[in-house]
């Protein structure tokens, strides 16, 4: 892969990683979101997510989205051309958790964290590796207070 190559990958991968994180919010608790509208300090009235079946499925779109196997190798059809697993870090934060310091960043609202390496070899022109490295991707998805 050479560096265009790689940086359209990012890219891609970077947005595909924000549509699984926009899943991962379809897991809130309705019973909290119901009471939070009584809650007179709107403050107070940020997003829960269930953190389990939320991590479940911004894997699951992961997978899909990315088109792994669900060991996080690329599958033939991925963009992503590797043979080795993807390793992958999935963060559910709620607000009643926070703050919380992640990659230099205080999270202090919901938020649905997703960091991935992706083992790449840079090759030249002529199809000289150059070099092997991991390329990361970190995904940061806050809920946004409503009124």
């Amino acid at each position: 892969m050479d560096y265009r190559s790689a940086s359209h990958i990012s890219v891609y991968v970077d947005r595909q990683l924000q549509s699984a994180a926009m899943a991962g919010f379809s897991t809130l608790k309705l019973d909290d979101l119901a009471q939070r509208q009584l809650m007179s300090n709107k403050i107070s009235r940020d997003l829960i997510l269930d953190t389990t079946a939320s991590r479940q499925k911004v894997k699951e779109y992961m997978i899909k989205n990315l088109r792994l196997s669900s060991t996080m190798v690329p599958l033939d059809q991925s963009k992503i051309k590797s043979t080795k697993a993807l390793t992958y870090e999935i963060r559910v934060i709620n607000k009643n958790t926070t703050p919380v310091y992640i990659e230099g960043k205080t999270i202090t609202r919901t938020t649905i964290y997703i960091r991935l390496e992706i083992p790449v070899t840079i090759m030249d022109k002529d199809g000289v590796i150059v070099k092997h490295h991991f390329m990361g991707s970190d995904t940061f998805l806050t809920s946004t207070q409503t009124n």
